[in-house]
Protein backbone atom coordinates (compact mmCIF):
# COMPACT_ATOMS: atom_id res chain seq x y z
CA UNK A 1 0.00 0.00 0.00
CA UNK A 2 1.45 3.40 -1.24
CA UNK A 3 2.04 6.03 1.18
CA UNK A 4 -0.66 8.10 0.19
CA UNK A 5 -3.26 5.28 -0.12
CA UNK A 6 -2.64 5.01 4.20
CA UNK A 7 -2.54 8.55 4.34
CA UNK A 8 -6.41 8.59 2.85
CA UNK A 9 -7.44 4.97 4.58
CA UNK A 10 -6.60 6.55 7.33
CA UNK A 11 -8.64 9.97 6.94
CA UNK A 12 -11.72 7.61 5.90
CA UNK A 13 -11.14 5.81 8.93
CA UNK A 14 -11.69 9.09 11.02
CA UNK A 15 -13.74 9.93 8.97
CA UNK A 16 -16.49 6.94 9.45
CA UNK A 17 -15.24 6.77 13.36
CA UNK A 18 -16.35 10.52 13.97
CA UNK A 19 -19.72 9.15 11.76
CA UNK A 20 -20.30 6.26 14.02
CA UNK A 21 -19.65 8.78 17.69
CA UNK A 22 -21.90 11.53 16.05
CA UNK A 23 -19.35 13.82 16.64
CA UNK A 24 -19.61 16.26 14.04
CA UNK A 25 -16.42 17.95 14.65
CA UNK A 26 -14.74 15.04 13.94
CA UNK A 27 -16.42 14.26 10.65
CA UNK A 28 -15.67 18.27 9.70
CA UNK A 29 -11.93 18.00 10.11
CA UNK A 30 -11.31 15.09 7.80
CA UNK A 31 -13.43 17.52 5.12
CA UNK A 32 -12.23 19.92 2.78
CA UNK A 33 -14.54 23.40 3.62
CA UNK A 34 -15.74 22.88 -0.45
CA UNK A 35 -16.79 19.43 0.30
CA UNK A 36 -19.74 18.55 -1.91
CA UNK A 37 -21.41 15.39 -0.01
CA UNK A 38 -24.30 13.46 -1.40
CA UNK A 39 -26.10 11.47 0.90
CA UNK A 40 -27.28 7.93 0.24
CA UNK A 41 -30.90 8.57 1.44
CA UNK A 42 -31.37 11.95 -0.27
CA UNK A 43 -29.41 10.54 -3.55
CA UNK A 44 -32.95 9.30 -4.68
CA UNK A 45 -34.19 13.43 -4.94
CA UNK A 46 -30.53 14.70 -6.61
CA UNK A 47 -29.91 16.28 -2.95
CA UNK A 48 -26.13 17.01 -2.45
CA UNK A 49 -24.70 18.71 0.79
CA UNK A 50 -22.23 21.36 0.12
CA UNK A 51 -19.32 22.48 3.11
CA UNK A 52 -19.35 22.34 5.86
CA UNK A 53 -22.52 24.09 6.60
CA UNK A 54 -24.48 21.57 4.38
CA UNK A 55 -22.84 18.75 6.15
CA UNK A 56 -23.67 20.02 9.22
CA UNK A 57 -27.77 19.93 7.94
CA UNK A 58 -27.19 16.35 6.62
CA UNK A 59 -25.83 15.40 10.46
CA UNK A 60 -28.87 17.12 11.69
CA UNK A 61 -31.21 15.58 9.31
CA UNK A 62 -29.90 11.86 9.92
CA UNK A 63 -30.47 12.22 13.56
CA UNK A 64 -33.81 13.11 13.24
CA UNK A 65 -34.56 10.07 10.68
CA UNK A 66 -32.38 7.11 12.55
CA UNK A 67 -32.40 5.57 15.98
CA UNK A 68 -28.86 4.57 14.97
CA UNK A 69 -26.68 4.24 12.12
CA UNK A 70 -23.44 2.79 11.59
CA UNK A 71 -21.06 2.73 8.44
CA UNK A 72 -18.63 0.22 8.00
CA UNK A 73 -15.07 0.35 6.07
CA UNK A 74 -14.84 -2.27 3.63
CA UNK A 75 -12.15 -2.74 1.22
CA UNK A 76 -10.86 0.55 -0.44
CA UNK A 77 -8.17 1.29 -2.87
CA UNK A 78 -6.79 4.81 -4.74
CA UNK A 79 -7.33 4.39 -8.57
CA UNK A 80 -5.62 7.91 -8.97
CA UNK A 81 -3.93 10.58 -7.08
CA UNK A 82 -6.83 12.28 -5.90
CA UNK A 83 -9.64 9.27 -6.08
CA UNK A 84 -10.27 6.29 -4.02
CA UNK A 85 -12.91 3.97 -4.09
CA UNK A 86 -14.59 2.17 -0.95
CA UNK A 87 -16.97 -0.20 -0.10
CA UNK A 88 -19.09 0.30 2.96
CA UNK A 89 -21.71 -1.47 4.81
CA UNK A 90 -24.65 0.46 6.06
CA UNK A 91 -26.72 -0.80 9.04
CA UNK A 92 -29.45 1.05 11.06
CA UNK A 93 -32.83 1.09 12.16
CA UNK A 94 -34.84 4.02 11.04
CA UNK A 95 -36.48 6.44 13.82
CA UNK A 96 -40.15 6.05 13.13
CA UNK A 97 -40.33 3.76 10.83
CA UNK A 98 -38.08 0.92 12.53
CA UNK A 99 -36.75 -0.12 9.53
CA UNK A 100 -33.87 -2.00 9.78
CA UNK A 101 -30.73 -1.22 7.25
CA UNK A 102 -28.52 -3.82 6.08
CA UNK A 103 -27.00 -2.81 3.02
CA UNK A 104 -23.56 -2.89 0.91
CA UNK A 105 -22.70 0.20 -0.92
CA UNK A 106 -19.76 2.03 -2.77
CA UNK A 107 -18.35 5.44 -2.06
CA UNK A 108 -16.10 7.56 -4.55
CA UNK A 109 -14.11 9.69 -2.98
CA UNK A 110 -12.38 12.58 -3.90
CA UNK A 111 -9.72 14.45 -2.49
CA UNK A 112 -8.29 18.01 -2.11
CA UNK A 113 -5.30 19.21 0.08
CA UNK A 114 -5.96 15.74 1.77
CA UNK A 115 -9.50 16.64 2.82
CA UNK A 116 -12.07 14.80 1.59
CA UNK A 117 -13.27 17.17 -0.82
CA UNK A 118 -16.13 14.88 -2.83
CA UNK A 119 -18.10 11.87 -1.47
CA UNK A 120 -20.75 10.22 -3.82
CA UNK A 121 -22.39 6.90 -3.58
CA UNK A 122 -21.24 5.06 -7.18
CA UNK A 123 -22.56 1.36 -8.49
CA UNK A 124 -21.82 -1.68 -5.83
CA UNK A 125 -20.63 -3.71 -8.89
CA UNK A 126 -18.30 -1.07 -10.33
CA UNK A 127 -16.60 -0.53 -7.42
CA UNK A 128 -15.86 -4.24 -6.75
CA UNK A 129 -14.55 -4.13 -10.41
CA UNK A 130 -12.75 -1.43 -9.84
CA UNK A 131 -10.94 -2.80 -6.29
CA UNK A 132 -10.11 -5.80 -8.24
CA UNK A 133 -13.01 -8.02 -6.27
CA UNK A 134 -15.65 -10.45 -7.98
CA UNK A 135 -19.07 -8.80 -8.20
Amino acid sequence: MSEQTELHRKALARFYDGFYARDLAAVLATLHPEIEFESRFARAGGTTYSGHAGVSGWFSDLADAWEYIVVDLGPSRDVAADRTIALITLRGRGRASGIMLDEEAAHELLWREGKLARLAYIDVDAARDALGLEA
